[in-house]
């Protein structure tokens, strides 16, 4: 598991820009795939409402 490091207590040193490119990505691509599943479920639910 990934030890949470308080961004205040980085250099550039700590990290390339090819590290930083690769964690926004996978940040986009969680809020994505979580913001998907919230949305389905609120769409299902106001289906189900309708019916």
């Amino acid at each position: 598991m990934v030890k949470d490091i308080p961004v205040c207590k980085l250099s550039d040193d700590d990290f390339t820009e090819l590290d930083l490119e690769q964690k926004a990505r996978n940040l986009h691509e969680d809020i994505t795939k979580h913001w998907i599943t919230k949305e389905l479920a609120l769409l299902q639910s106001q289906i189900n409402r309708a019916n």
